[in-house]
């Protein structure tokens, strides 16, 4: 039989007070509910269990009778006395008389039945073996041990806290009943339990109902052997347990008693679906599950894979993810309700929802606040779990066409990238009865999967204070239908969030190339006011990102922040999106804060930097250079970019390169603005791992796309681009490696090569 029963069911059942009629939220209740509806114990007319009581030998008498199979021969009217003590009139009397009568218990040679005193122990334990058939002659004459030592063969004093001469109380009680019931009786291949037509399920799980598909019947549930009958009181808290399910007349689930290792489903919302792995929202955070393509996945009643499911995973879905240990036993999956998308607004805009301060927030990706939440975000309610999802992506430019149509537009094309539409709120607006038309500058608020959720005009107060880098200026055609065009000057800028936007303007604003300028909206035109270092005030210092400081001022953890490398309007733009984890430990100079916005609690928020990190550059190697400064300046030069070789041929200008250096370029590869040297890190190499490598006991941070070249001995070398995980541990070759910048400036090694 199955050994491991109910661990701490004693230290349970004290806390219970009353016993439920059907399933209770502590896995022990079980036992108590299977009890109760086969009529063996039940609680006082107030429905207390009273489970410390001491229980009487006539108040056990009336349990192994109601546990036998002599339990329907209890005559309601006794007008026989079986003791002395235990009169016709006694409440006990018919029980006691059951009992003695069919040799289930005896008196004391005293002739008395003692029914007040409690039971002991080796008494209890002697009755119960009688309701299985066996005897004195069973048990030997080394009375109790010979009843104690058959009853802990056959299990039924697992889990019991009681030795011989003690009194059990009634959870004790309980327990020694339960186990019985599990045990087979004498001479017989049936459990005692098989006397009430009811039969005892093994390591079944309870896997779903019709909350979970609308195909399984109200009062049905699906588990591992089939699907049972359920009463209406059903908990669903033991949905996903594994346990012993006590069924009667073959389909009627009357009990369960999970497996005390048995742990309870975890409950997850899918947020997004990478290729080896799940992102899911669980209690207020993020989580990474790992699920293997094999693992079984239950929707409803129907079986199958991950591999099967996973292509149709969606933002919203609900996973219960049952776990031995460490490993997934299985997934029940069931597709989630996801209210929305609806604008956030200045008041009101979550009515309808009932969401307030104690509804949990989650705004581009990261924990917030209902507070926290910012007008013309896009927003979703995930109600089973009072979440919102928040997003605040958001796009402007010009409205140049519908697809198929406008009079039913499933996407648009907004400078000329094209952005399918979501919800009704935008394709009212972008239709043909809507009050955007090809040729407006509109600002599109982008929802989960970056579909347009919502369209506003640019000058809505999205913000009073827009802000950006602005790489593009000039005059171009612009769609406005099938075949219609229009021409107009335009700036196209990149926001601290790195989204790029498109404006049409009255005029050519190329003074303000490469800039950083404040752009406002007036007359349907974007003007550009260049605003480069304003608003920094004397922000500055070490970025601490454990900390969430920049010197002494405060980093908001989701801090938009851009590095520009040029400011020239001659050159090509050079930015990239910084996260604040790439400027820890690097000392930021006021300087190069060109732009900074503070939250009201004097947090940073937005952050303009010029060239601390250099990752907005690309990173190669010089392979051959020649230069000339005669009558006229001129080079020849041959470089690998990311593997690729460029040749470039120059008039009029010349670059101070050798060949075998670490090169830095702006522009394009193949007509640079500018090639830098690199410096290269020189010494002995002592670590080299996946982050950093160790040079003369000094360490220099990695760059995420660094480059390695392996160069033959061949004349003229010849260069291979090789994994960087080639050499990770590798510290015995021959290198040269290159940094842009000391690792406390933001520098990082770009380029390495191999001998």
């Amino acid at each position: 039989m199955k050994k491991n029963l109910i661990a701490l069911f004693i230290f349970c059942f004290l806390l219970a007070t009353q016993i439920p009629s059907v399933f209770a939220a502590q896995p022990q209740d079980g036992v108590l509910s299977l009890l109760n509806e086969l009529n063996i114990m039940q609680g006082d007319p107030d429905g207390n269990m009273r489970l410390d009581d001491a229980v009487t030998r006539a108040e056990f008498t009336k349990a192994a009778v109601a546990s036998s199979s002599f339990r329907n021969s209890v005559a309601a009217n006794l007008a026989i006395s079986p003791f002395p003590d235990v009169t016709y009139q006694h409440w006990a009397a018919p029980y006691v008389r059951v009992g003695v009568t069919n040799g289930l218990v005896s008196g004391y040679p005293d002739a008395t039945f003692r029914p007040d005193e409690g039971v002991l122990y080796e008494e209890a334990v002697t009755m119960m073996l009688r309701v299985l058939g066996y005897t004195n002659d069973d048990f030997g004459i080394s009375w109790p041990y010979g009843q104690l030592g058959m009853a802990e063969n056959l299990d039924m004093t697992e889990n019991i806290d009681c030795a011989a001469g003690q009194v059990m109380d009634r959870g004790q009680v309980a327990q020694l009943i339960y186990n019985t019931l599990r045990v087979k009786m004498k001479g017989q291949s049936t459990t005692l339990i098989s006397l009430f037509d009811v039969q005892l399920m093994e390591d079944i799980t309870l896997i779903a109902d019709q909350n979970d598909d609308a195909s399984i019947a109200s009062d049905e549930i699906f588990t591992s052997n089939g699907t049972l009958k359920i009463k209406d009181n059903f908990n669903r808290s033991v949905l996903g347990l594994k346990g012993d399910a006590a069924v009667k007349n073959g389909n009627q689930l009357i009990a369960f008693m999970p497996d005390p290792d048995s742990s309870a489903n975890e409950e997850y919302v899918v947020y997004s679906v990478l290729t080896d792995t799940v992102i899911a929202y669980q209690n207020g955070s993020m989580n990474q599950i790992d699920i293997d393509d094999n693992t079984t996945v239950y929707k409803g009643k129907t079986q199958t894979t991950f591999s099967a499911v996973k292509p149709t995973l969606a933002m919203g879905d609900k996973l219960r993810v049952k776990k031995s240990g460490d490993n997934i036993d299985y997934v029940t999956w069931q597709k989630g309700s996801v209210d929305g998308p609806i604008t956030v607004l200045a008041t009101g805009w979550g009515s309808s929802w009932g969401i307030d301060e104690n509804t949990s927030v989650m705004r581009n990706g990261e924990a917030s606040s209902y507070s926290g939440l910012q007008p013309y975000d896009i927003a979703y309610y995930l109600k089973d779990l009072n979440l919102v999802l928040a997003y605040s992506d958001k796009v402007t430019g010009v409205f140049e066409q519908a697809s198929p149509n406008k009079d039913m537009p499933t996407s648009v094309t907004i400078s000329g990238k094209t952005y399918e539409i979501e919800g009704s709120t935008a394709f009212s607006k972008l239709s043909s009865g809507g009050s955007f038309l090809f040729g407006d500058t509109v600002t599109a608020l982008l929802g989960k999967d970056g579909k347009i959720a919502d369209v506003v005009s640019p000058s809505a107060g999205i913000s009073d204070d827009l802000i950006g880098y602005i790489i593009e200026t000039g005059r171009k055609d612009f769609n406005t239908g099938a075949v219609n065009t229009y021409t107009s000057y335009y700036v196209k800028t990149v926001l601290p969030d790195g989204t790029e936007t498109e404006y049409t303007t009255d005029r050519d604003y190329k003074e303000c190339k490469n800039t950083v300028s404040k752009i406002s909206i007036q007359d349907g035109y974007a003007r550009l006011v260049p605003v480069s270092s304003s608003g920094k005030g004397n922000i500055g210092g070490v970025f601490n990102w454990q900390s969430r400081l920049l010197g002494n001022t405060p980093v908001a953890s989701d801090a938009a922040i851009l590095d520009i490398g040029t400011m020239d309007t001659n050159d090509t733009s050079v930015y990239a999106r910084i996260y604040p984890q790439r400027l820890d430990n690097v000392n930021i100079s006021s300087s190069q804060v060109l732009y900074a916005e503070t939250n009201q609690n004097g947090a940073i928020t937005t952050l303009i930097l010029r060239n601390v990190t250099g990752d907005g550059f690309r990173y190669g190697l010089m392979t051959s250079a020649s230069n000339s400064s005669g009558m006229s300046i001129s080079g020849t030069y041959s470089y690998l970019i990311d593997g690729q070789l460029y040749n470039l041929n120059t008039n009029g200008r010349m670059f101070n390169i050798s060949s075998g250096s670490g090169i830095q370029i702006s522009g394009s590869p193949s007509n640079p603005d500018t090639i830098v040297k690199l410096i290269e890190a020189k010494g002995k190499i002592s670590n080299i791992s996946s982050s950093k490598i160790v040079i003369n006991d000094k360490s220099y941070p990695i760059s995420a796309n660094v480059s390695v070249y392996q160069k033959s001995n061949s004349i003229p070398a010849t260069y291979v681009k090789i994994p960087f995980t080639d050499i990770i541990g590798e510290t015995d070759g021959e290198y040269s490696v290159y940094y842009d910048n000391e690792p406390s400036a933001g520098g990082q090694i770009r380029v390495i090569v191999v001998y």
